[in-house]
């Protein structure tokens, strides 16, 4: 009973945490992308995650930075997953047959102790959905999603239960991902730094 007192403080101070820095981190992660020449108008999932996950541990929470695949289903309808790695290649044809480029991956922060995954994207994700919809020329905007940036690793789902109109999250996290995040976190921490303030 007493470890599940203390998760569940460890918890509440953890969801604290992120909604102090969550909107620091959002505009510092725009303005290094700005000064790096980085598309970060929908967040970028590196620079956020990363800089969230400095955070955290500066704070006493044993978080790693993690990279992989991950699939948002956000509605029951035929164009309702968001996915980042499932997509053949990383990409994306739309209706007219023309490619859009993008990162083949996602990375995010676990904390294994607290059997959480930490998400900065969350928060905006309505907003890339809406915007990848928008490139492919699909009008389905609906989202049922919570903006939480906690999901428990209880809550994630299978990728194929996704893709059969399952709601939620699913993360799989791969060592070759992880690593490539973490490294291209460090390339990008000088930028972080060079932010005038």
């Amino acid at each position: 009973m007493a470890t599940n007192k203390m998760q569940a403080i460890k918890l509440s101070k953890l969801n604290k945490l992120l909604n102090e820095i969550y909107p620091e981190m959002q505009a510092t992660s725009i303005k290094a992308g700005e000064l790096g020449g980085i598309n970060t108008e929908l967040g970028n999932c590196v620079l956020i995650n990363g800089m969230a996950c400095q955070r955290l541990l500066d704070n006493g929470f044993n978080a790693k930075l993690v990279g992989g695949k991950a699939a948002f289903s956000v509605n029951k309808g035929k164009h309702g997953v968001l996915d980042f790695g499932y997509s053949q290649r990383g990409e994306a044809i739309t209706p007219s047959g023309e490619m859009l480029h993008g990162y083949r991956g996602h990375c995010w922060i676990e904390i294994k102790k607290l059997n959480v995954i930490v998400d900065l994207t969350l928060p905006h994700l309505e907003q890339t959905f809406i915007h990848n919809n928008r490139q492919l020329g699909i009008s389905d905007n609906e989202f049922k999603l919570s903006k939480s940036m906690v999901v428990s690793m209880d809550e994630t789902q299978a990728w194929d239960k996704l893709l059969d109109g399952a709601l939620g999250y699913h993360y799989q996290r791969n060592s070759n991902d992880s690593e490539f995040v973490n490294a291209r976190y460090m390339d990008l921490e000088p930028l972080i730094f060079s932010i005038p303030q």
